[in-house]
C-alpha cells in the first residue's frame, strides 16, 4: 500500500517537472526578442525625454513668447504621450506617467514673478526629469546588465571625480 502510494506521488511529482520545463522552453524564445523590444523602447523613451528636457529648459531661459513655450512644450508632451501609448506592451504605464506629467506647466515657468517659487518650479522640473532617466534605466534592465557587466569583469574604476559622484550619490543629491 505505501509503495503503490509512493509511486503514485513519484508520478505526479515527475508530471509536475516536466511540466515546469516544458513551459521554461516555450517562453525562453520569446524572452529574448521581447527583451530587445523593451531594450528599445526604453532607449527611445529616455532620448525623447533627453530632447523635451533640453529644447524646453533652452526655451524657458530664453525670451521666447507664451505661445511660443506652449507650442514647444505641448508637442514634446504629446510626442511623449503617443509613443508611450503606441509602445504601451513594453513600458511600464507608471513610468509613462511620470514621464510625460513632468514637462507639464514647464511654460508657466518665466511667468512666475516669486523668484524663490520660479526657482523651486524650475529645480522640480530638473528633479522629475532627473528621476524620469533613473527610472528609464532601472526599468529597461541596464542598470542591472551594467552592474552584473561591472561584476563579471570585476572592473575597479576609481578617479576624484568618481570619488564625488559616489559622495554625492550617497547623499542622494
Amino acid at each position: 500500500m505505501q509503495s503503490a502510494l509512493l509511486s503514485i506521488l513519484g508520478v505526479l511529482v515527475g508530471l509536475l517537472i516536466s511540466e515546469y520545463f516544458h513551459r521554461q522552453r516555450r517562453i525562453e524564445p520569446f524572452s529574448h526578442q521581447i527583451f530587445e523590444k523593451r531594450l528599445e523602447a526604453h532607449d527611445s523613451l529616455l532620448r525623447l525625454c533627453n530632447a523635451a528636457y533640453e529644447e524646453i529648459t533652452e526655451i524657458l531661459d530664453s525670451d521666447a513668447s507664451r505661445e511660443l513655450r506652449e507650442n514647444v512644450v505641448g508637442k514634446h508632451i504629446h510626442t511623449l504621450a503617443s509613443f508611450s501609448d503606441e509602445n504601451m506592451l513594453y513600458l511600464n504605464e507608471e513610468l509613462t506617467v511620470h514621464t510625460t506629467v513632468t514637462f507639464i506647466g514647464a511654460e508657466d515657468i518665466p511667468e512666475i514673478e516669486d523668484e524663490d517659487e520660479r526657482q523651486n518650479r524650475v529645480q522640480a522640473l530638473r528633479d522629475n526629469y532627473k528621476r524620469a532617466k533613473e527610472m528609464i534605466i532601472t526599468e529597461s534592465g541596464a542598470a542591472e546588465i551594467n552592474s552584473h557587466f561591472q561584476r563579471v569583469a570585476k572592473s575597479q574604476l576609481d578617479s576624484d571625480f568618481i570619488k564625488y559622484l559616489r559622495h554625492l550619490r550617497g547623499k542622494n543629491v
